[in-house]
């Protein structure tokens, strides 16, 4: 193996190793799309993604649902460590055939944010070079989440890019997901992930008038105890290269690593670059 390579594995490894040491706080919110071996952006092996839970289980990492995260954010009653979130973006089918058995198992729950119009299709937004375009799951698939203990949320309906519609296009989008998955499923859809991560104030506004508690976007981080629950961050597979990196994402240590290249790359560079690696 070069130098650089073993470099780059031991520094990953280590700001693991220095996240637990420091007990450092936080609650990362985890963003999974689809699980299948295709190396996309935006996809997780399915070996990958059940290596990654058996080790928060062997951990003590404990998974707190989107809705009670957003509730104790309110509350200002978040744990100090030991606890995170799981999110999937998109509905897709291998969640319900891969992830399912895995989060039953370690007694995990899970979010998990669907377009509605696209529920039973296939992921059209996705027709791009490098990305998959694979099935989405059935409303009976999501009901069977349900059952299981997962939470089933709006991803809008359309999968639209929200600021690029007028006020009364996106406030349909919102009410419209809403209403469906209700109507479908039974229960309160008041959580929401914003397609692409795209959003802005205005679109949060119409999320807090048409009835939303809180939101998730494609900004890689972790929250501070007084974060916008219409704004919220998180931790996006798509940095989990590695298992070292998946420790000092999980741990902590990640984002300010993130934030300082960031920066740097934004000083050397006229394009600014953009956090939410992944978008879709």
């Amino acid at each position: 193996m070069p130098i650089a390579k073993r470099m780059k594995r031991a520094l990953w490894s280590g700001l693991g190793t220095v996240g637990k040491a420091l007990h450092l706080g936080g609650v990362p919110i985890l963003t999974y799309h689809s699980l299948d071996p295709s190396g996309s952006l935006i996809s997780v092996s399915p070996a990958a993604f059940a290596a990654q839970m058996e080790y928060l289980h062997r951990h003590g990492f404990r998974a707190l649902s989107l809705r009670d995260y957003v509730a104790r954010l309110a509350l200002g009653s978040l744990p100090a460590r030991g606890a995170f979130v799981i999110t999937f973006d998109d509905g897709f089918r291998n969640v319900h055939q891969i992830a399912l058995p895995i989060l039953r198992r370690l007694g995990y729950t899970a979010t998990v944010f669907v377009p509605t119009d696209h529920v039973g299709g296939s992921a059209t937004w996705t027709m791009r070079p490098g990305l998959p375009q694979l099935p989405l799951m059935s409303w009976e698939e999501l009901a069977e989440l349900q059952a299981a203990g997962l939470d089933i949320q709006s991803h809008a309906c359309s999968h639209p890019f929200l600021t690029t519609l007028t006020p009364a296009e996106a406030e349909r989008e919102l009410v419209e997901s809403k209403r469906t998955i209700e109507e479908r499923l039974g229960n309160t859809a008041d959580l929401f992930c914003y397609p692409y991560g795209d959003g802005n104030a205005a679109v949060a506004e119409l999320l807090r008038s048409s009835g939303y508690r809180g939101a998730v976007t494609l900004e890689f981080g972790l929250n501070s105890p007084g974060a916008d629950p219409l704004r919220l961050r998180r931790v996006g597979s798509a940095h989990f290269t590695s298992p070292a990196k998946f420790e000092a994402c999980v741990w902590g240590m990640y984002t300010p690593l993130l934030r300082a290249k960031l920066r740097l790359r934004s000083a050397l560079s006229s394009t600014p670059p953009d956090p939410r690696r992944g978008a879709v």
